[in-house]
């Protein structure tokens, strides 16, 4: 496994391509908690700023006698890497494996399948109150970054996520299976769910919690996050492998966390045909379903198709609670009865381990175009619910 240059490499040295590539590729396979670069150096077997700056890195962490930025054939520097990189039983002649994602850069400026809906409730109320009211902030998520990667072996399949800008460690991660029938691709679909009907960027910006929002596009994108994934010709993991291995590099890209950090707990939501997905990620991918603490439901109660209900509801578990938005399902207020007095009885209605919030059909009723939404919570997504979960989920 030796590393082998035939000219120094870095500040002062006279810079072969090769070797320069060379080093390039072995820097990219040390651990950033073991002095590895920040970001994934380009292998352009150019020593510019980058590369230099990533040797000094490298350098300070394995406490070589000189911090100069250079590699030399015969020197301590090369000698350090490759006992490093022997120890963690890495081969740098072995071509690396190919990442289960590959950034796209830059994000996509986001459009719209459908036009903005008002948030229904602002952060104070959600503290305050159990109702969603309907007085609500907007463009509180402009200032959130996102980010999106399509997938190694279908790149016509993408995954986005957002973040609070500066999180480096998220307490949650939350997967949100949306609907299935999706149209517009990577600017126009997840425009939708980000800033259009769904808001995901404002409403995680309300919530005022340091949650990664992922969202994967139906099709392979769902395989990769319910653990259907299979392998291919550049990418050798699958199932539940894949899954985690696309999580750690997402931790890595968006949050500058270790490659070795572990994973935080993680949140699923679902709206409409997402609701299906649930049970699958849950039976493909144990280890990670370990960690899963919370399962929104926005919409998958009205759902028609009563084998995705039964199979969302076995879901639930002593450690992880299922959380539906059951709108005109909801348990009504009986005359003269106080919110307080609601909320004391209308958990019991729900199965062990699932909790109800009610969004009663009167408090629609102040809403613009009331008239679409069709005494119901499918017809428009409510802007509000997945504000209102984080805000109000335990640890968060």
């Amino acid at each position: 496994m030796a590393l082998v240059i035939t000219r120094s490499v870095g500040f002062g040295g006279v810079n072969l391509p090769a070797d320069v590539g060379i080093i390039q590729g072995a820097l990219n396979l040390v651990p950033r908690t073991r002095g590895g670069p920040n970001a994934a150096l380009a292998l352009d077997g150019l020593c510019g700023p980058i590369t230099i700056g990533a040797i000094r890195l490298l350098q300070t962490a394995l406490r070589v006698p000189a911090i100069d930025g250079r590699i030399d054939p015969l020197g301590a520097t090369l000698a350090a890497l490759a006992q490093l990189l022997a120890s963690l039983g890495i081969d740098p002649n072995k071509p690396p494996p190919v990442p289960v994602l590959q950034r796209v850069t830059p994000t996509p400026a986001w459009g719209l399948l459908n036009k903005p809906q008002a948030l229904l409730s602002d952060s104070v109320h959600v503290a305050s109150t159990f109702r969603l009211n309907f007085n609500g902030d907007t463009h509180a998520g402009d200032a959130f970054p996102t980010f999106a990667w399509r997938l190694a072996d279908h790149p016509a399949a993408h995954v986005v996520a957002t973040a609070r800008p500066g999180t480096k460690t998220p307490k949650a991660y939350l997967i949100y299976f949306h609907h299935d029938a999706f149209a517009g691709g990577l600017a126009n679909g997840m425009g939708d769910m980000l800033v259009g009907r769904f808001q995901i960027r404002n409403q995680l910006a309300l919530s005022g919690t340091d949650v990664v929002a992922l969202v994967p596009e139906p099709g392979e994108g769902i395989k990769l996050f319910t653990g259907l994934a299979k392998a291919s010709a550049s990418v050798s993991a699958t199932g539940e492998q894949r899954l985690l291995q696309a999580l750690r590099q997402i931790d890595r890209e968006v949050c500058g966390a270790g490659a070795d950090r572990e994973l935080p707990m993680l949140l699923l939501a679902c709206y409409s045909s997402g609701l299906r997905h649930i049970k699958t990620f849950v039976d493909n991918c144990p280890t990670l379903a370990a960690k899963v603490r919370f399962v929104y439901d926005f919409d998958g109660i009205l759902m028609a198709d009563q084998s995705w209900q039964a199979d969302f509801a076995s879901c639930a578990a002593p450690d992880r609670i299922l959380v539906r938005y059951i709108g005109d399902k909801s348990t009504p207020f009986l005359k003269g009865e106080t919110p307080q007095q609601w909320l004391a009885r209308y958990p019991t209605t729900a199965p062990p381990n699932m909790r109800y919030v009610c969004l009663p059909q009167a408090r629609w009723a102040n809403r613009p175009h009331f008239f679409q939404v069709q005494q119901n919570l499918h017809g428009q997504m409510p802007s509000c619910t997945l504000h209102h979960a984080l805000g109000t989920t335990p640890g968060l």
